[in-house]
């Protein structure tokens, strides 16, 4: 049995919430398996701001404590609980809260796990607000955690190749770390420990629709990789076709992160001949959003091509399928193209093809609701697919005997100087003994012309290589 610190963010699933965060829902799933396994799991669970629900301890932990957002008192609660607990390994989740570990004093066996790109995430949030202030900010989250990790996990096979070609950059990939795994593909959680069972018959049809209708049925937030374009174009041709089609949509507007691109499809839903036939729910309840499920006929997800979406995952698309709906959506996501395509359980269609999209939609509508028979081979099928002893097989054999990479065993671990020159950056300022400071800052600008990775980074970011320039100018010019 394996002592494990897991700390990641929530709030994770539970009964009553309005809003399913990808995030607790990957802490519910790790932490899940982990007691599975049979190790003995302790929990710091950090909360979105806002959030004000209440959440109760996982089942089965040793200990579970919430605990802040916030990178600095991480870091903290951290040791704090790394000094107490001696655990075997720490297992962490979110670029946030891997900072937070890799910052830390302790220094055992330290797994990462990263559910999605954060650098193409960053990307696709900059071009939504037009502004790539954030960028700088998260490779600063990034860089270190590349550094201290000894294993890292992805949700994707493309994603998985992504952060090795940063590893690479951040000189990971070396002699001693040859033939050593450092990257798992985990795939997203799924709602295996949950039996989609209807709670208010009628909810849906006979309630917010009539009960003959063909629901087109879209669930969570707009987020920043929706194409929302070709989703209104495809459900306004789908309409205008079939005179019972009607479209759906729980969820909306994402706060804090991202609210344009709900606004751009409801005014052009304003403005269309059809706009009596859209239904906007919003956030429902966890029960609601079930019952939704179990009395659509399909869902739909429309990705615009970004990197993002390619290097990531759509955890909604599980959903719909454990709740016996078919599904429609771009095939730019890796488990649509690569699997759930392939095994029938999606009609998946390019980026940007409204036709096809809207083809594949009329064609799903026209087969009719599924059968509870139906419903339940799908599951079946799902559960071959994407059962956790085949999603999570990698992170189980590392649970069972948590190691440090080959190249971090070492007395004296080497530090990359990007990481050390960004620090030294943020720590600019006024010194007390500017004559030191200068000397010292002198053999470290000597360490990072000697670094070939450092100078890649700067023929890739001009405004970088100015503000070294100008250092060293500096630096030159305070010598004694």
């Amino acid at each position: 049995m394996t002592r494990l610190l897991v700390v990641g963010v929530g709030p994770r699933p539970a009964a009553g919430q309005s809003q399913v965060f990808a995030p607790g829902l990957r802490l519910h799933t790790m932490t899940a398996v982990a007691l599975a396994a049979g190790h003995e799991v302790h929990v710091l669970e950090a909360l979105f701001p806002g959030v004000t629900t209440e959440v109760d301890p996982p089942v089965g932990v040793a200990s579970h404590q919430v605990v802040p957002l916030d990178v600095v008192a991480l870091t903290q609660l951290i040791d704090a609980a790394a000094e107490r607990l001696n655990p075997d390994a720490l297992v962490v989740l979110t670029d946030g809260v891997a900072l937070a570990a890799a910052r830390c004093r302790w220094h055992g066996p330290l797994y990462v796990d990263y559910n999605g790109h954060p650098m193409a995430e960053r990307q696709m949030q900059g071009a939504v607000h037009e502004n790539d202030d954030s960028l700088a900010a998260q490779w600063a989250f990034v860089l270190p955690v590349l550094l201290r990790a000894d294993r890292f996990a992805t949700c994707s096979r493309a994603q998985r190749l992504a952060l090795i070609g940063e590893l690479g950059a951040a000189g990971r990939i070396n002699a001693r770390t040859c033939g050593h795994e450092l990257v798992d593909v985990l795939r997203p959680p799924l709602p295996f420990d949950e039996e989609f069972r209807p709670t208010r018959p009628g909810f849906l049809r006979g309630g917010h629709v009539a009960a003959d209708a063909r629901i087109i049925l879209f669930t969570g937030g707009y987020n920043t990789w929706l194409d929302e374009e070709l989703l209104f174009e495809a459900v306004e041709r789908t309409l205008a076709h079939d005179p019972r089609a009607l479209y759906v949509s729980t969820g909306g507007e994402i706060r804090g992160h991202v609210s344009r691109v709900f606004q751009r499809f409801r005014a052009r839903v304003e403005a269309s001949p059809h706009r009596d036939r859209y239904r906007f729910l919003g956030w429902l309840d966890h029960a609601d959003y079930v019952d939704c499920c179990l009395e659509a006929d399909v869902g739909v997800m429309t990705d615009r091509w970004t990197l993002e979406g390619e290097l990531g995952c759509r955890n909604r698309l599980y959903g719909w399928l454990w709740g016996g709906m078919r599904a429609v959506a771009t095939d730019l996501a890796e488990i649509v193209h690569a699997e759930l395509g392939p095994a029938g359980l999606v009609s998946g269609t390019p980026t940007g093809d409204v036709e096809g999209f809207a083809g594949a939609l009329g064609r799903e509508l026209a087969l009719g609701r599924f059968d509870a028979s139906a419903a339940a081979e799908r599951r079946q099928l799902l559960r071959r697919l994407c059962a956790p002893a085949v999603y999570y097989r990698d992170f189980t054999r590392w649970l069972a005997a948590p190691e440090r990479a080959p190249d971090r065993t070492g007395a004296h671990l080497p530090r990359n100087p990007l990481a050390d020159w960004m620090e030294r950056v943020d720590a600019w300022g006024d010194p007390a003994d500017p004559q030191s400071v200068a000397a010292d800052t002198k053999r470290f600008l000597e360490r990072l012309a000697g670094s070939r990775a450092f100078r890649l980074y700067l023929a890739a970011h001009p405004e970088t290589a100015a503000l070294f320039e100008r250092v060293r100018a500096r630096v030159q010019s305070e010598e004694p």
